[in-house]
């Protein structure tokens, strides 16, 4: 599968460093391939059913069910009937977003399933959204933000009434939503700590008290897993690999990369599917 592919998008889908948000009503007639983004997104599936493989685990989607992917997450579409798939399709970045609608971010839970009443009520926010973006409202960016806050709020309240545990300690979810939104840059202790408002030795001891690891080591296995998953999925030399999970040298990527999967990335390359 090539590169290219997997890295589909419209051309308007994008983000903008003056609009960090983007609304889109969606109708997928067949398959999706897998794909990622530079980006967050959140997925609320208006009508249509398939199967969307979220990092190698299979999904049922169908009406109401509301998905969530960092720009992590690799995933595509498997459409089970005739019907096309429709949904709105929000992008956003973090970095405008209300702090405490971050820290309530579960970023380890995908899907979730709404109310009929929950699932309404944000259609008419989506509606609402889609209609200014496409006027472009003098209050677009308002209208997003508050908007995609919403949005998350009811995907927080829907993984609440899951009782499913997000393996992040919530109060970590500020942090951890700025490291996802950056990891493929040259991000380094100090800029979470800035983005958090607190100092950096502060923000390592943190750190490693709520998440049992260190914020290098974090960032580290973060950036080796997204190559891994860039490697098995996409026609990508080692080289582009490390670059595009954040790597500013190939040979030290090699060299931690063989260190924590047993074998060199040029082998997983070589057994991609």
């Amino acid at each position: 599968m090539q590169s290219e592919t997997l890295k589909i998008l419209p051309k308007e889908m994008h983000l903008q460093d003056s609009l960090p948000f983007f609304i889109q009503k969606s109708v997928t007639p067949k398959n999706f391939p897998l794909h990622r983004h530079e980006f967050f997104e959140i997925e609320l599936i208006l009508s249509g059913e398939g199967y969307c493989n979220i990092n190698g685990h299979n999904h049922r989607i169908k009406k109401n069910h509301y998905l969530f992917f960092t720009p992590a997450d690799f995933h595509d579409i498997i459409l089970t009937s005739d019907e096309p798939l429709v949904a709105y399709n929000i992008i956003f970045s973090t970095s405008l977003l209300w702090r405490e609608i971050c820290a309530l971010l579960p970023l380890k839970l995908h899907i979730a399933e709404l109310t009929d009443e929950n699932a309404a009520c944000l259609q008419h926010v989506c509606q609402y959204m889609l209609s200014n973006f496409q006027s472009r409202s003098p209050n677009l960016q308002f209208i997003m933000k508050s908007g995609v806050e919403l949005c998350l709020l009811h995907f927080a309240d829907a993984a609440q009434n899951m009782e499913i545990s997000t393996s992040y300690p919530q109060d970590m979810s500020v942090a951890l939503s700025f490291i996802y939104d950056n990891f493929t840059k040259g991000i380094a202790r100090n800029d979470v700590a800035a983005a958090l408002h607190i100092s950096p030795l502060y923000f390592s001891r943190l750190f490693h008290e709520k998440m049992g690891v260190t914020f290098q080591t974090f960032l580290l296995d973060l950036r080796l897993e997204f190559a891994r998953k860039l490697l098995s999925s996409e026609d990508i030399t080692v080289y582009a690999a490390a670059h595009e999970s954040g790597f500013n040298s190939a040979s030290y990527f090699s060299s931690v990369y063989t260190k924590k999967f047993g074998h060199p990335p040029n082998i997983t390359r070589a057994k991609k599917v």
